[in-house]
């Protein structure tokens, strides 16, 4: 077993939530992009200290990676203490625009041009949320986390200014579990995971909310089954773990919710 541990916090984390901490401010409102498979565990504490009494959306992205009926429940456990939350594909851009215009022409600013953050994790959907919203291919997008790393502005519908931010993460987690979840949709870069550990987990989890995932693994005997896998495969140990993140990621082992909504 690989007991490397995960290095979640890059030097250049700290400098960006100093940033928008000090930027929020002058912010009216923030969109908190949430990954439905992760609905808690990409909700940082971290996120209510830095938005503090603005206002906040609250956005379920890759929705379609998930069962409608499970995702509700979790919008409905939300709106007990958030006003503003929806789900959707942030690839869905005419829908996602309607439903973000809808909501800001009801919110009554007090800035004659509303300043806005985009927050969340790495890897969540951010640069794509701007993208669609800007209507122009402005952010970086791809499939690993880290790939914005700059605060930059951008104007949408002549009336909105955007702030792109960095996904950031916070130095310390309350569970394990949170950054093993966070591990297994994409947070972390996969070079710094203890990864047979997070694939495991991972494993177990799906196994646990959907048994028809044992048609892909022996979970009788899970260890040995991955290592008889490896053995058979034509690629390396870390390359085979890697692969099966990536499986689950879009979507091949079922639209699974990883949080546990009974638990909160």
């Amino acid at each position: 077993m690989d007991e490397k541990q995960i290095h979640w916090y890059p030097g250049h984390m700290n400098k960006s939530i100093r940033e928008i901490k000090e930027l929020s401010k002058k912010i009216d409102c923030f969109f908190l992009i949430l990954d439905a498979r992760a609905p808690s565990s990409s909700f940082l504490s971290l996120f209510n200290e830095i938005v503090g009494n603005k206002e906040l959306i609250i956005i379920l992205n890759k929705a379609d990676l998930v069962k409608k009926n499970d995702l509700n429940k979790w919008i409905e456990y939300y709106k007990k203490n958030y006003k503003y939350i929806f789900s959707l594909s942030a690839n869905n851009k005419k829908i996602m625009n309607k439903r973000i215009l809808d909501i800001l022409n009801n919110i009554k600013f007090k800035s004659l041009i509303p300043k806005f953050v985009i927050l969340g994790v790495p890897n969540v959907g951010k640069s794509t949320f701007l993208n669609n919203l800007i209507n122009k291919k402005k952010a970086d997008v791809q499939n690993k986390p880290g790939i914005t790393k700059r605060i930059n502005w951008y104007q949408f519908d002549k009336n909105y200014w955007i702030l792109d931010t960095p996904g950031v993460l916070e130095p310390k987690f309350e569970l394990e579990k949170d950054k093993i979840i966070l591990a297994s949709i994409g947070s972390f870069k996969y070079e710094n995971l203890p990864i047979e550990k997070v694939v495991i987990n991972l494993l177990e989890i799906l196994f646990e909310k959907n048994k028809n995932v044992s048609k892909y693994f022996n979970f009788l005997n899970l260890e040995e089954d991955l290592l008889n896998k490896i053995n058979n495969s034509k690629v390396t140990e870390f390359d085979f773990y890697k692969r099966i993140l990536l499986e689950y990621q879009i979507g091949k082992y079922g639209k699974i919710i990883l949080d546990d909504l009974e638990k909160k």
